[in-house]
């Protein structure tokens, strides 16, 4: 669940708000907190809540049936949000109608990353290559024609499991020429988010803090907006403090050739002639002003079903989800941001005009303005209301 859970820093904590506020603010504060933290348990099952039964509800997951799956599916349809819609390339389809699509299969060069919570080991990812999506579920909704993987692979033997495993390298995979889509109605490209290799200690395999990036390109912490010194750090056994600036220090973001490929495809689908749609998943904000202007479409799906957005694109449903957060101009301005205040940045503005800000989100109409937007996009709060 994220925070802190170790008793003796805890109590440090409450000591020293009793120190600041007094006795029973503090004891308020923390039952307050308490609550806020059980009743996330309570309300999802996770503890002795009375009211669900855990064997009841595994049975109806386990053994689903069509209509519960297709409910499902619907909600996670739902969540999808359409930044992007030039010329209104997504459109209402029809379910006995498929466009046919060219679908590039994403590889992913070899990386290291930190291990878990990063308290072990760096490991050696192995490159891979795939469709990023099962081909089942795309042919679901599209004819489908995607690149060839040689039989044959050359990359570095993975030795790291029982059994030793070929991999691939960029060599053996076979990108579709204009030939081989010129049939096609549109290039959909499924991509991943950045993926930083420390993601959530922000360090170096030697140590040393590096930025975090939520671009593909290597970004370099070198601008007036990035404090040299840390606010925050451990007490050193000298008697100093760590400072976990990572002033003047680059990004480790393993998946850049991922850039690569949305680039690319687009280049190939302008000189088909035919739109190029991206579905973006994603957990967080993103800077998309590396190949926003060279796309004719953007999908986002955040964590959840990337089956959800090929029915968008396909027309099948209607997109009516909305940007539950900013997505930043860029790396810049994300290091401009205060990091204790939200809805605070300057997003990015496609070449459409449009500006992806909280609760933004496209129809097949164009920008949605419903009541939820009415609710949701209103003046950010600054200070308790209580």
């Amino acid at each position: 669940m994220g925070g802190c859970n170790e008793p003796d820093q805890l109590m440090s904590a409450y000591e020293d708000q009793v120190a600041s506020v007094g006795e029973s603010e503090a004891d308020a504060n923390f039952r307050a907190v308490a609550k806020r933290l059980l009743l996330g348990y309570f309300n999802t099952g996770l503890f002795e809540d009375p009211y669900v039964d855990p064997n009841v509800a595994k049975k109806t997951v386990d053994l689903a049936d069509e209509a519960i799956e297709a409910e499902a599916l619907a909600m996670q349809v739902k969540g999808i949000v359409m930044l992007k819609n030039h010329g209104n390339v997504i459109k209402a389809g029809a379910e006995d109608s498929k466009l046919k699509a060219y679908v590039p299969m994403r590889f992913i060069k070899a990386f290291r990353q930190s291990g878990t919570m990063d308290t072990a080991p760096w490991t050696d990812t192995p490159a891979s290559c795939s469709l990023p999506l099962s081909e089942g579920i795309l042919s679901q909704y599209f004819d489908v024609v995607t690149d060839t993987l040689a039989e044959e692979l050359t990359g570095p033997v993975d030795e790291s499991g029982d059994v030793p495993m070929a991999t691939p390298a960029l060599e053996d995979l076979t990108r579709c020429t204009v030939d081989d889509i010129k049939d096609c109605d549109l290039v959909l490209v499924c991509a991943a988010a950045p993926f930083n290799a420390s993601a959530r200690g922000g360090k170096s395999e030697e140590g040393t803090f590096v930025p975090l990036s939520v671009q593909y390109r290597p970004y370099t912490a070198d601008n007036e907006h990035v404090r040299q010194v840390s606010l925050a750090g451990d007490l050193l056994e000298d008697g100093t403090r760590e400072n976990r600036s990572y002033y003047g220090r680059t990004s480790q973001v393993t998946n850049e050739y991922q850039l690569d490929q949305i680039l690319e495809a687009a280049a190939l689908a302008k000189e088909v002639g035919i739109p190029c749609v991206v579905v973006l998943d994603i957990m967080q904000p993103m800077c998309v002003h590396e190949f926003e202007d060279q796309v004719d479409a953007i999908v986002v799906s955040m964590s959840g079903s990337t089956e959800a957005a090929c029915r968008i694109v396909a027309g099948l449903d209607e997109p009516s989800g909305l940007l539950p957060m900013q997505m930043p101009k860029d790396m810049l301005d994300v290091e401009a941001s205060p990091e204790d205040t939200s809805r605070d940045m300057t997003c990015y503005t496609d070449a459409d005009g449009n500006t992806y800000d909280f609760a933004f989100g496209l129809n097949w109409s164009g920008v949605i303005d419903d009541d939820r937007v009415t609710a949701y996009k209103v003046p950010v709060l600054t200070k308790p209301e209580w």
